[in-house]
């Protein structure tokens, strides 16, 4: 996900490729929809939802902006060489809370991601256990460069001793502190909602699980949108929704 400092391809072929990967990514999904969910493939839909997601991110990226309105564009960046970073979220849906997060490296490839159901819960336990898990499997495995963030302000500061956390998450903060101890380098960051899109959807995907799952090396279908809207860099403004 570096950026390029050189354009390879001129504005007019970068339409025309932008134009032609949304088209393809939207017969891609319909294709599966089709095959997973027996949904029955209408073209006109497929090239209706590519001009809809192709005229958002026009309209975001491409058209002049104010300066004080690009100061509020919002993406999720890498991490540095050598570090991980692992993003997590909690979800939460008429009383039932999941938990999930992915765990990426310095090119945005996923090395893992997991989602699990808590069942009736709060969304600040969710948002604190998915955290716990997410640094946990990053610990397991050895990585000890690690960025963790979420975009749940009260539980980033409550690791950091800014807040004082509800009785309901107060153990499990302390969990994530005595962890935290045990590796070399670990940064706690928060990030607007809208830089954490993969996490999110990833957490909801919970709700239909009745355990833990992981998945090692990639991530499931339904989170593949919003995985390739953080890595291809799309930038968006605050309150923008998938």
């Amino acid at each position: 996900m570096a950026l390029i400092s050189k354009p390879i391809f001129s504005k007019s072929e970068l339409d025309l490729l932008s134009k032609a990967l949304l088209i393809c990514w939207q017969i891609w999904e319909a294709r599966n929809n089709m095959l997973f969910q027996d949904l029955k493939p209408i073209s006109a839909s497929c090239i209706h939802a590519a001009a809809s997601v192709g005229l958002d991110y026009w309209k975001l990226n491409l058209l002049p902006r104010k300066d004080k309105d690009f100061s509020m564009m919002i993406k999720w960046h890498p991490p540095h060489t050598g570090w991980i970073e692992v993003n997590f979220d909690g979800s939460h849906m008429k009383s039932q809370a999941s938990t999930g997060f992915v765990i990426l490296d310095c090119n945005g490839h996923v090395l893992l991601a997991s989602a699990n159901n808590l069942g009736e819960n709060s969304i600040n336990v969710a948002e604190s256990v998915a955290l716990r898990d997410g640094l946990v499997a990053a610990i397991d495995r050895g990585w000890d460069q690690i960025i963790i963030e979420g975009d749940s302000k009260l539980i980033i500061d409550s690791i950091l001793k800014k807040v004082t956390p509800p009785w309901s998450i107060y153990q499990i903060i302390q969990d994530i502190r005595s962890l935290s101890s045990s590796v070399s380098h670990v940064r706690f960051q928060h990030v607007f909602r809208e830089a954490n899109f993969t996490a999110d959807e990833v957490a909801k995907l919970g709700h239909k699980l009745s355990s833990l799952i992981v998945w090692g090396l990639g991530l499931p279908l339904l989170v593949c949108s919003a995985f390739y809207f953080d890595l291809f860099g799309y930038s968006c403004p605050r309150g923008f929704v998938l």
